[in-house]
This record gives C-alpha cells, structure tokens and sequence, in this order.
C-alpha cells in the first residue's frame, strides 16, 4: 500500500509527515495524563486529604494557619525596625496595615523575626515576592501560625484580628511553595548585570598583537649574527671578568631572596598594650584548652574585626574625626581597651588613604571607589592597630598611586600589612615583647592582590612565611556579599558575575600549609565559626567601622570583634567574641545585648555542626576575666 493518510510514503514530504506524527500523538498523550493527575489531585485537596495542618507546617505550632510571604531574617527588634526603615525608603506601596511580624523561636540562642504579609491567594504571595525580590533581603511564600505572628505593636493574631484586616486563615486548598523559588528570579538579572567585565576581560585579545613582535623578532637573529665574532675577541684576552659575571648574580639565585623580597617590610617590634582599665569579658567564653588557663603568658592574645572605612572623601567624613583624637573618646573605653591590651589587633581596611588628585581608574557602573584622608591610620594608630590587610577590592580605588600613599601612611604610624602582590607588601612581621615572631598575609579575588583562588600559591607563600616565624596569621576578603550571603557555601561563590573563591577550600589549605588562625571579611554580615584541626576560622566579621557608602543597619551593622588565645603550638586554646553594633555615625560601640555574639554562634550551629558542638562542650557562662579557672 504506497498511499497513507492521503500521501506517498516513498517520498520525502510523505515521510516527513509520518515521523512528525509520532511526536504529535506522545504529547497528545502526556497532556491527557498531565490533565488526569490534575484532576485527580484536586479531587484529593476537596476532600481534605491534602489539607497540611498547623502542625505539619511548624510542629507544635497551635492557633489558626496564615499564608503569605515573609521578608528577611533578623535576630533583634533594632534590626526589625532598621528593615522597616530601610524598605519604606526604596519600596512605595507596601501594604504596612495588615503587615505583621512573624518570630521563630526554634532556631535558639536567637528568636528570629520576618515582616510578614498576609493574603488570601498563593498567586498574590508570590506575585508580592516577585514584585519586592531584587530589593530585599529575601521573600519567601510560607504558611505560618498565628501563635508566632503578632501585629506590628505587638498584639496578638486571632481569627477576628485577621478578619478586620481582611485576611481569612489558611484552610489548605493550594498546596503553597515554602521555598525560595520567588527569590530565584533576581539573581539572573544581577548576574546578567556584570555583562561588561566580559568585554573588558576580552579587550585584552590584542594579546595576538604579541606574535608580531616574535615574527619582526626572528629575522633579528640572522642580523646579529656577525657580534658574536666581537664579543669571543673581547672575551679571550680577558678571561677574569666573565668569572666575576657569573658570581655576582649567584647570590640572587638562591630562596633566599625570595623570603627577603616577601618580608621586604621592616619588622614592627610591638610594645606590651598600653590601655587602662580593666577588659570586660562576654558573658560567653570558650576555652578549648586543658593544658593552658586564661591569662597564662605563654599564650598569644590576638584581636580581629572586620572591614574599617571610617569615610571616604567623596561620599561624606566623619566631623568628629580629627588629627590626633582620641578614639576611646568615640568608642568607648572598653572597645578601645580590647585593641590595646591584645598582642596583635588587626583589621580589613577598606580603601586607600589617599588625598591626590589621581581619578579612580574604575570602570564599573555601579560601584564604589574610597579614599580617606592620610591621618586616619593615626585613628588607627590610637585605636591600638597593629596590623591591617590591604587585600580586597577597594585597596585599589586609586590605583597604584593610592596603595603607596596608603602603606606610606602606615608606617609613618607604626602599623605593618600585607596582602598585595608586589615586593614589600605580601606579608607583615610584627615581633612581640617576648621575641615571639608574628607573620602576616592575606588574600583576595582582586587585581594587584594576593590571588584567594590560586591555592597552590597560597599554600606555598604561607609554608614559606611559617619557616621563619612562630604564629602564622592569615586574613582573606572573599564569599558573596550583603544579607542573602550569611551562610558559609561549601563551594565556590560568585558576586555579581565575580569568582569569589571557595572560602572553606582556602581556609582548610592554609592551615594545612601550616597557619594557625584564619580570619576572614568581605561580605559585609558576620558569618560561622569552624574548628578545624585545632585552629580557628572565621569566615566572615562582618562590617567594623564603615561610615558611608556601606550598609550599617540590621544584620551589616554588627560588629563582632574576636578574641582569641593562641598557644604556641598555633592551636587555639580559647576564644571570645565581643559583641558590638554601629551606631550614630557609623562609630562601633559595646552592645550590651551580646547580639553579635549569639549571632555567629547560631550560624555556626547551622553551617558547621561539629565545630559548634565542640564549643558548645566547652564555653564557660559566668563572666571572667583572664586568670580565672578555663579547663
């Protein structure tokens, strides 16, 4: 039979036809399946089998159900206020009269707390979600009990409360989403965003300029040719010189010089602190060390926060900040006792201290460039400062002409730093009172620092760096930034199109390579703590003294300020973390709720369970001081 469905299969088209059928009645199929399922599900949801409960959603959840879409995680009432604050100034139209606030008081040591919006529909949570995503610090569609909910002054949720603001409970006729999907949508247009550093990146393709040079370089050889006759006849009556040539440069030829020209800075000799008054120690210590006892001289006493950018010319200085003050008089005695009582206090700073007329050389649309008068490393100075990293993505704003500004600064006040890749600048030394040798480096994903990503290298220049000293401390800049980022990712991050570096990765290879604390800054939000080997990381500060240009409420005006006691082995013996929040203008201060503390703790609980099982076994609650009983 040559004829089928009314053409011939012998030719093209007939057969054309006959395979465009087959996939035609496969999905003719699916959909009658696809439509079957549908029907049969809701047939379950109207007879209730699908109905979920208050407790399936949040065990041990009572009260009536609510659905609608939660912004944020905060863990206190000024960060809750902050957001409200901060959402009023970039977002018009938010329904505030029925907006309630939702606590989740599961994830102790902190309850904590979302904006909360509730609505009748699925559609209109997501459609919510979709509408605010890019602009906050994340939406999620969930169903919540009115146990946890509350009014935004604080009164109770009820089923007539709920009425009043034209809200009915969730009686579980669409199944809702309780994941971050509605988040999902912001990030391509923020990845999509970095387009330019692609071009920017490609421009460098006149790299195939470089073959010309070798092909007009080749012919060169054929030319100086007829030389080597001259320089044989020169050589032969003078057979001396050649042996001296070849000896002077011998003593470049060994690792030495590697070491000299990584160590090029000047050791700093630090002098023993010069505070008064006594360190009030948190209420929350950890002491991981049976052989040595808070205060024990043995013990080496470092001090860390996170990213310092006191003001920056262009957006705003801070007026209280002048030569020669005296920072305990913005402070506070007690912060700026930590930092002068520690044997090492470093920070990130964050910018270049630089007043020359040199343009930033920055070609991002949507960026950033700092630059701080010269005297604020004196601020740093009189803070007590004894080191800082100048690995990150603003050590560069103003080119090489700022960097140099910046490191001649301080050392005009005493203060070492590392983290550049350039002769001098690569790591620190400081000499301790008691002749202990401190080494410093840090690393960064930026042009003219250290590369985080080259893990290789970075073992290598830490490996070196521990032959010649006794404690090893290393700094980096990486992870993604901003609320979204305040968990550890295990692999790589990437930030607006940035590699950002495999921060577990790096901190695991250098203390492999032999370092004994790692601190680690960059995405403006304190993050987790891990015990790893016996030494200490910490994956993020957070923001320490940023006064404009970076965000200084809710969760990034935390300020945690790490203590740790590190034996003379590298093992930490033990830890505090002093908990302190920007406040004013920009200026850090004691927080004594300890937020910032309980904080870093809940995150650790999160992201590395082992390491916070380990403290949890060992932290001490009755304030103490150094010289109490820590084993």
């Amino acid at each position: 039979m040559k004829r089928s469905f009314g053409w011939d299969h012998s030719e093209e088209f007939g057969w054309f036809m006959s395979a465009a059928l087959v996939p035609l009645f496969l999905g003719l199929l699916g959909l009658i399946v696809v439509h079957a399922l549908v029907w049969r599900y809701n047939g379950k949801v109207a007879d209730g089998e699908l109905r979920p409960s208050a407790a399936q959603v949040h065990p041990g959840a009572g009260g009536v159900t609510v659905l609608g879409a939660s912004i944020g995680d905060v863990p206190d009432e000024a960060s809750l206020g902050a957001l409200r604050v901060e959402l009023d100034a970039r977002i018009s139209g938010l329904p505030w009269k029925r907006a309630l606030v939702r606590h989740d008081r599961s994830v102790a040591p902190l309850a904590i707390q979302s904006l909360f919006f509730p609505f009748n529909g699925q559609a209109d949570a997501l459609a919510f979600c979709r509408r605010i995503a890019a602009l906050t610090p994340g939406c999620t569609t969930e169903i919540a009990s009115s146990d946890e909910l509350s009014t935004l002054d604080r009164r109770a949720v009820s089923v007539a409360s709920l009425t009043r603001l034209g809200i009915a409970p969730y009686n579980g006729g669409t199944a809702v989403l309780q994941t971050k999907i509605v988040y999902i949508p912001s990030p391509p247009k923020t990845i999509l965003v970095p387009a330019p550093p692609p071009k920017i990146v490609y421009v460098p393709a006149p790299a195939k300029a470089a073959p010309p040079p070798k092909i007009v370089y080749v012919p060169a050889p054929e030319k100086p040719a007829p030389p080597p006759p001259k320089p044989q006849i020169v050589y032969v009556p003078t057979p001396a010189p050649p042996l001296k040539i070849v000896y002077v440069p011998a003593p470049t030829a060994p690792a030495a010089p590697v070491q000299v020209v990584a160590n090029a800075q000047p050791p700093l000799r630090i002098q023993p602190g010069v505070g008064s008054g006594e360190v009030r120690h948190p209420e929350t210590q950890i002491w991981l060390s049976s052989t040595y006892k808070p205060g024990d001289a043995r013990l080496t006493d470092i001090v860390g926060a996170g990213d310092v950018m006191m003001g920056s010319i262009d957006l705003g200085l801070n007026p209280a900040l002048k030569p020669g003050v005296d920072v305990a008089s913005l402070v506070g005695d007690e912060l700026a006792g930590i930092f002068r009582h520690a044997d090492v206090a470093f920070v990130n700073l964050e910018g270049p201290l630089y007043q020359g007329g040199q343009g930033t050389g920055k070609s991002c649309g949507q960026c950033f460039a700092f630059h701080g008068p010269t005297f604020y490393a004196g601020i740093l100075h009189s803070f007590g400062i004894d080191v800082v990293s100048l690995a990150n993505n603003h050590s560069g704003d103003y080119g090489e002409a700022g960097r140099d500004s910046t490191m001649a600064a301080l050392r005009a006040n005493g203060i070492t730093y590392g983290g550049l890749d350039r002769d001098g600048a690569r790591t620190g030394e400081m000499v301790l009172p008691n002749g202990k040798k401190v080494g410093f480096i840090a690393f960064a994903p930026n042009n003219g620092t250290l590369n985080l990503n080259d893990l290789p290298r970075a073992a290598e220049l830490v490996r070196d760096l521990k032959k010649t000293h006794d404690l090893i401390m290393v700094s980096f800049h990486g992870g993604g930034e901003g609320w979204t980022y305040v968990h550890v990712n295990k692999g790589t991050e990437t930030f607006v199109g940035e590699n950002r570096g495999n921060v577990t990765a790096f901190a695991h290879t250098v203390i492999d390579a032999g370092a004994d604390i790692v601190i680690g800054q960059g995405p403006h939000v304190p993050r987790a703590l891990e015990v790893y080997r016996g030494h200490l990381i910490a994956y993020s500060l957070g923001n320490f003294w940023t006064y404009a240009g970076v965000q200084t409420f809710a969760v990034s005006g935390m300020a945690p300020v790490l203590e740790a006691w590190v034996a003379p082995d590298g093992a930490i013996a033990g830890f505090t973390i002093h908990s302190a929040r920007q406040a004013g203008l920009g200026v850090p201060h004691i927080d004594p709720l300890d937020e910032a503390s309980r904080y870093m703790l809940y995150l650790t609980k999160s992201d590395f369970p082992g390491s916070y099982a380990l403290l949890s076994g060992h932290s001490t609650l009755a304030s103490r001081g150094p010289g109490g009983d820590g084993s």
